[in-house]
Formats: structure tokens, sequence, C-alpha cells
């Protein structure tokens, strides 16, 4: 999955300062793409959209190629469901030690656990903020002009 990318077709919706806004052509295969975290739905239900890169100066209308790398999504998706699970976990086996001798300790650990991954995603989206982080984008690497 490394070393892999996902190649999608789109038509181009808008393009301004490098970045372009794609509509991708839907296959069969979305329902079990892993890259779908990347898309945003649109007004239409069939239809996706996605940011991408646009090193080549492309015009709405334009026919491209997209590629996501293999090691984006797996970040990406580390990120957004492997650390939540490993802390939500980690925070009910700590939170039933500290919260032993309670009349709840489950119920008390649980509410801990999810406590610290609020604390995670908020921490992450504030370390987003500071850096003013980009996103990595898709990156167009195919243009049929029309």
């Amino acid at each position: 999955m490394q070393n892999e990318s996902i190649i999608e077709k789109g038509i181009v919706l808008s393009a301004a300062d490098g970045h372009a806004e794609i509509a991708l052509i839907q296959t069969g295969s979305c329902e079990e793409c892993s890259a779908k975290i990347f898309c945003k739905p649109s007004e239409k239900k069939d239809t996706k959209i996605i940011e991408a890169e646009d090193p080549y100066g492309v015009q709405p209308g334009d026919e491209v190629q997209i590629e996501i790398a293999g090691t984006d999504i797996l970040k990406a998706s580390f990120m957004l469901y492997g650390m939540p699970l490993i802390i939500i976990l980690l925070g009910i086996i700590l939170g039933m030690s500290i919260f032993n001798g309670t009349s709840l300790p489950e119920l008390l650990s649980f509410l801990f656990s999810v406590g610290i991954t609020a604390l995670y995603f908020s921490v992450i989206f504030l370390i987003n903020k500071i850096k003013h982080a980009k996103p990595k984008l898709p990156q167009i690497t195919f243009v049929k002009r029309v």
C-alpha cells in the first residue's frame, strides 16, 4: 500500500492559485475505496469533489487524472482511526486502574477515555492551526484539454 497510488479521473470544476476542484467520475469501486476520506460530497449524491494540486494550469471543463499516494492514505487513516482507537483502549485500561474503588468504574473509565480522545483531536487541530499546515493534496498527473 505504501508504494502504491490510487489514480482517478475527473473533470475540473474550478481552478486558481495552483489548486483545482475536480468532480470525480464515479465508478463501481468508489464504495470500497480506501481514499474516500479525501473526497467530500457535493450537492449531487453521485458526484464526489476533491481538491488537487495543479501544476499544469488547468481550466474548468478539462478532463484530468489525479494521483493519491498510498503513504498519504495510510497516514491519514492512522491519524483518524488508528490513534483514536489506541487512545480509547489505553484510556479504558488506565481508567479502570484509576477508578477501581468507585461505584461505576466502567462508566468513569469510558468517559475518561472519550475525554482523552477529544483532547487528542483538539491538540491535532490546534497544531494544524498554529503551523498553518496545508494538507497534502492529490496531484494532477495528466490533462486532456477540451
